[in-house]
């Protein structure tokens, strides 16, 4: 099982920080995805328990579900289809505010499904994570959200 963790501070609420995140359909502004729509609704709200969501990029798409949500606090995922090859994926994301600051980590465990190519993925997933977090800071800093 491979493990990694990313995690990066916010000069805003957690509720908005939550919001802006959480709007999945809405990351092709941020997240360096050209795709990012929902592919189902969720079972109470659109975005919670239960909703799939789609976002790629060159083409290369992954379907993931959120099987957790906690409003304002955490949820988790994982990658039903597509993206890259893994197996046994399971994303958490979870919002800590403390002092006006919200702190952001993205964690992700996975297996992949040849021996030694977790190796090569979990850099890689890594350089994402931290990208669409910077892309995340610099939407919030150019549009002006507090």
């Amino acid at each position: 099982m491979h493990t990694l963790s990313v995690s990066r501070k916010f000069n805003i609420s957690k509720s908005t920080l939550w919001e802006i995140y959480t709007t999945y359909d809405h990351w092709n502004k941020w997240a360096g995805f050209s795709t990012s729509k929902m592919h189902k609704d969720g079972s109470e709200t659109k975005y919670g328990t239960g909703a799939v969501r789609c976002l790629g990029s060159m083409g290369i798409n992954a379907y993931e579900e959120i099987f957790e949500f906690e409003p304002k606090n955490r949820f988790t995922y994982t990658v039903l289809r597509g993206g890259l090859p893994m197996k046994s994926h399971l994303g958490e994301v979870v919002f800590h505010e403390e002092n006006n600051t919200t702190e952001l980590t993205w964690n992700c465990q996975f297996e992949a499904p040849i021996p030694f190519l977790g190796i090569f993925m979990k850099p890689f997933i890594t350089i994402i994570f931290k990208r669409a977090l910077k892309g995340l800071a610099n939407y919030i800093k150019k549009n002006n959200i507090q």
